[in-house]
């Protein structure tokens, strides 16, 4: 908190971003990827500490993850990211 401020949760936020934005560039279509594995691999079971329930809940608006992780499924979890990003950072 001291590092970054009174938004210091945004850094959290904006680095798992940008990890997921890569995989999803680099991300074979053909490959599948288990939900287990991919929580734990973008550690989003942490944003559950860090945020307000609301502000989580809202990463998962309009996905309803299976046993497998889906390139279009990624793609809604990204926007969901960005648009959390962006109502924090302007408040």
């Amino acid at each position: 908190m001291l590092a970054y401020g009174k938004n210091w949760d945004l850094n959290p936020l904006l680095n798992t971003l940008e990890e997921l934005n890569i995989f999803i560039e680099n991300f074979d279509e053909d490959e599948e990827i288990n939900f287990d594995e991919f929580e734990d691999d973008f550690d989003l079971l942490t944003f559950k500490k860090i945020l307000k329930d609301e502000e989580y809940q809202s990463l998962y608006k309009n996905l309803d993850f299976a046993d497998e992780v889906s390139i279009d499924e990624m793609r809604i979890l990204s926007d969901n990211f960005k648009t959390l990003i962006q109502t924090k950072a302007s408040s």
